[in-house]
């Protein structure tokens, strides 16, 4: 498993998303196709949440592309880690 920071791809949409705020992540193939599954903390509310949630998809679609290849494709699950969690699911 590779192992980066990911910080160079920070930008100011990720305000409410700190540092360290992403938790466990779990890659796999499933057919030849990925599977990531993507925990994170945000401090934003309501709607919020959900941009956040989108915004670490992009982040690691960049992430993949950039090690992996712009071939690499997949579908990455992005989840808070709240009592009432909001989940993203979209392709990579």
């Amino acid at each position: 498993m590779r192992r980066t920071r990911g910080l160079r791809h920070r930008t100011d949409e990720d305000t409410f998303v700190s540092a360290d705020g992403i938790g466990e992540v779990r890659v796999r193939k499933v057919r030849g196709k990925g599977l990531a599954e993507v925990t994170f903390s945000t401090r934003a509310v309501c709607k919020g949440r959900g941009d956040d949630a989108r915004r670490v998809v992009r982040v690691f679609a960049a992430w993949r592309h950039e090690v992996y290849g712009g071939t690499d494709a997949g579908t990455v699950t992005v989840r808070t880690r709240e009592e009432f969690p909001v989940t993203v699911t979209e392709t990579w």
